[in-house]
């Protein structure tokens, strides 16, 4: 099974190497999955800053009912 840092490290490479196996439409899923994996570590990132915003109004919440 292919590694995800592999792909990202060499893609071409892989590419070559699905040719050889005759993978049909190797570069179009290559590219795919890389473009995929971009999406969820912006996915990611996002849901951590919004985590981050709830956390502090959570806090500012509980401080406001404590006073």
């Amino acid at each position: 099974m292919l590694q995800l840092p592999i792909l990202k490290f060499n893609p071409e490479w892989v590419i070559e190497r699905l040719q050889l196996k005759h993978f049909h439409k190797a570069e179009e899923c290559v590219r795919t999955i890389l473009q995929l994996d971009e999406q969820r570590r912006e996915i990611i990132s996002s849901l951590e800053t919004t985590r981050s915003e709830l956390n502090k109004v959570s806090k500012m919440i509980g401080q406001f009912l404590a006073a």
